[in-house]
C-alpha cells in the first residue's frame, strides 16, 4: 500500500474509533440516568442564583409554601424504553418521553411535543443534578434552573 492509502486508512479507523466512543459515553450516561429519582426540594432552592433568590424572596410565604408543596419529593422515573414519568405532589403524572441528545443534554419530551433539555451537571449513584437548558424552541425561565434529584 502507499502511503495516501495508509492514511486514508488510519483516518477511517480513528473515525469509527471516535464514534463508537462517543455511542458508548452516550449510552453509559443514559443506563446511570434510568431509574426513579426524588426532587430534593431544600438543595434545588439553596443553589438558586441571586436573581431568583430575590424573585422568591418577593414571592410571600404563602406563595412560597405553594411552591415548595408543588416541588417538594417529585418522583422523576426516567424508563429504560425512554418512558419519562413525573408524579406530582397532589398525585397526578405527567408523561413523556426522554433521551440523552448527540449534546449530551437530557431531552424531555410531552406528549404536545414540547421538549425541555437539562444538562447533566453531576450524576452518580445517589445524586442526579440537572441545570436547566433554554432552546430556541423553549426559553421559558424557571424559579430553579437546578434540580437536585437523589435515587428513589
Amino acid at each position: 500500500m502507499k502511503a495516501p492509502a495508509y492514511a486514508s486508512m488510519f483516518i477511517l479507523f480513528f473515525l469509527v474509533f471516535q464514534a463508537r466512543s462517543i455511542a458508548q459515553v452516550k449510552q453509559d450516561k443514559s443506563d446511570q440516568v434510568i431509574g426513579t429519582w426524588v426532587f430534593n426540594y431544600d438543595a434545588s432552592i439553596g443553589s438558586m442564583d441571586e436573581e431568583a433568590k430575590n424573585h422568591y424572596v418577593k414571592m410571600g410565604v404563602e406563595r412560597q409554601e405553594k411552591v415548595k408543596r408543588a416541588y417538594q419529593n417529585r418522583i422523576i422515573t426516567f424508563g429504560p424504553d425512554g418512558d419519562f414519568a413525573q408524579e406530582l405532589s397532589d398525585g397526578r403524572t405527567v408523561k413523556g418521553t426522554w433521551q440523552i441528545n448527540k449534546n449530551k443534554l437530557i431531552e424531555i419530551t410531552n406528549p404536545n411535543g414540547s421538549t425541555i433539555a437539562f444538562k447533566i451537571k453531576e450524576i452518580n449513584a445517589s445524586v442526579l443534578i440537572i441545570s436547566r437548558v433554554k432552546t430556541d424552541d423553549n426559553k421559558m425561565n424557571m424559579l430553579m434552573s437546578d434540580w437536585y434529584l437523589t435515587r428513589g
